[in-house]
């Protein structure tokens, strides 16, 4: 089986990089290889204290949810993007069937799972195997590193909406 190299903190202030099985997808989902993984402040709580607030970490743990890579291979029912093609990853992966996902408004979802808060691990792999509705392609002349700025940007235009800046 071919083997899958992941940084996995391990203790506080503690990241091993460790041989981990590569991931199998399913007919909905797609295997990414990543590139570059942005740290986010949240990481960098977890890693310093094994704790952001009350949220605390349960080791082995996987960090990192600010990311792009290159679709390396896409499940059998996947049309929304191809082996080859760079995409940034959305970190939250909404229950689809709510009130709040039903009206579009999946960031609100009570079944949110959102890679990189205990419990659900990262993405600091070389490879994920994530749902395929959780990739957008990257436009042509952006970069992967460049892509892989979009979640912390999207956080901060949200931000200023919010409050009107």
């Amino acid at each position: 089986m071919k083997q899958n190299k992941t940084a996995v903190l391990t203790a506080v202030q503690t990241i091993e990089i460790q041989q981990t099985p590569m991931p199998e997808i399913k007919a909905d989902e797609v295997l990414v290889q990543m590139e570059y993984c942005g740290v986010c402040g949240s990481d960098a709580e977890f890693f310093a204290h094994g704790c952001m607030g009350t949220n605390q970490v349960k080791f082995p743990f996987i960090l990192g949810h600010e990311v792009s890579g290159i679709i390396a291979k896409v499940g059998e029912n996947v049309t929304n993007v191809k082996e080859g093609q760079g995409v940034v990853i959305e970190p939250g992966i909404p229950c689809g069937h709510c009130e709040f996902c039903r009206q579009g408004r999946y960031n609100i979802c009570a079944s949110m799972r959102f890679m990189s808060a205990p419990p659900h691990n990262g993405l600091l792999s070389k490879y994920v195997a994530v749902p395929a509705s959780t990739v957008s392609a990257i436009p042509e002349g952006v970069s992967t590193k460049t892509a892989a700025l979009v979640e912390p940007l999207a956080v901060g235009m949200h931000a200023a909406r919010l409050g009107d800046v």
